[in-house]
């Protein structure tokens, strides 16, 4: 498991309740789990607490994210993109995980359009260190695709069509 690049513990937990929520102060803190990317805490006998441990991949101001942003939570209708669904992970970051979308969705002759897109929307961060970013999260999530979709033809077909996309 990598180090943590952030300090959380119960103690931090503690601390940000009585700032934040005094109310829940007083409920005993207890630590369930310390993965990856976050330490899990037990708050009382039914609440949990999540705080990153990892340092957060973006370094300018944050922009909005769909933040689940793939083929099948897009609505395509007669070839044009009709609706984009499921913002259940809406957040701010890094906008390379959403511009993964264009090899996962796109041709690769339109992926210049999709970007020139994204700028005239205000988003000026998809320069060709983003782009190089958004092509390794498509690597990614083809990947995850694949190892996790015996289940899902659909889903396995995004994984194989993405994974050719980045390697062309």
């Amino acid at each position: 498991m990598p180090a943590a690049e952030v300090e959380v513990s119960p103690d931090l937990v503690r601390r940000l309740l009585a700032a934040q929520h005094p109310d829940l102060s007083g409920l005993p803190v207890e630590v369930m789990n310390n993965g990856w990317d976050n330490l899990i805490c037990q708050l009382g006998g039914e609440l949990l607490v999540r705080l990153p441990r990892r340092a957060a991949a973006w370094d300018r101001p944050p922009v909005w994210l769909h933040g689940d942003l793939h083929p099948a939570n897009i609505l395509v209708h007669r070839g044009s993109i009709s609706a984009v669904i499921d913002f259940g992970d809406i957040t701010s970051g890094d906008p390379a995980g959403d511009l993964s979308v264009a090899w996962m969705l796109l041709p690769a002759e339109c992926h210049d359009a999709f970007r020139d897109a994204y700028r005239a929307a205000g988003q000026d961060a998809a320069g060709a260190e983003t782009c190089a970013r958004a092509r390794g999260w498509a690597l990614a999530l083809s990947l995850a695709f694949l190892a996790n979709s015996a289940d899902n033809p659909m889903i396995a077909g995004i994984g194989r069509r993405t994974l050719s996309a980045v390697r062309a």
